[in-house]
């Protein structure tokens, strides 16, 4: 009875907490991110990863125009490469399950997203869902804009694809059209909206939709 009530004794704390969960204040909260093809061939990862202290920024006297992100990334010979890299970079565990908006720069749609899909739809961090662009130019430049109205880029990104009218696009849908027999799908392409306001710095302005792009196989062929 005694070696019983040991075992009992010994196994409570085990049981009353999760040994191995990650405390917020040790994640970095990706909300956006940008695949791009660089110099050399290589791939490079940017994400747009939000700044805790800014939700205070209201009561701080914080000036909410200095942005609610920040921007890191990381290179190498593959996807996982720079996706390494990139949590090098950052000295808190990357979080991947906030993250809305995936962008292919032009050149990496041209030369292929197999990888880029592959990993998104079978990596535990990003959500399905997760809405997916191809960029005019660089993805990176598109998170680091600072919108006037929204928080970050990424959500107005998500909030203009949300009310407009025309095609939607999740890593879900194009992880099934390329494994389908014809290997064909599209993306929103958008690219960065150009502000007319003399007063406005030039990033500081919103990404907007501006067309389609199409995919044969897992390559860009036509806009």
């Amino acid at each position: 009875m005694r070696k019983i009530l040991l075992v009992i004794i010994l196994c409570t704390p085990l049981l009353s907490s999760c040994w191995d969960r990650t405390e917020m204040q040790d994640l970095s909260i990706i909300t956006a991110a940008a695949i791009d093809v660089i110099k050399d061939e290589k791939i490079r990862i940017s994400v747009q990863i939000f700044i805790p202290r800014s939700i205070a920024s209201g009561t701080t006297g914080e000036d909410p125009s200095l942005g609610y992100t920040f921007v890191r990334e990381g290179e190498g010979d593959s996807l996982g490469e720079a996706i390494g890299m990139l949590q090098m970079n950052v000295p808190r565990e990357l979080f991947w399950g906030q993250c809305k908006i995936y962008i292919f720069g032009r050149k990496m749609a041209e030369s292929g997203i197999r990888e880029g899909i592959d990993y998104l739809a079978r990596h535990p961090g990003p959500r399905g869902g997760s809405y997916l662009y191809v960029s005019e130019g660089d993805g990176k430049e598109l998170l680091m804009l600072v919108p006037p109205l929204e928080r970050f880029s990424g959500e107005a990104l998500r909030k203009l694809t949300k009310d407009e009218i025309g095609m939607i696009t999740n890593v879900r849908d194009v992880d099934m059209d390329l494994m389908e027999e014809g290997e064909s799908t599209s993306m929103p392409l958008i690219k960065v909206l150009k502000s007319k306001e003399n007063a406005r710095k030039s990033h500081e302005t919103i990404p907007v939709i501006n067309g389609t792009a199409i995919f044969k196989k897992d390559k860009m062929v036509d806009s």
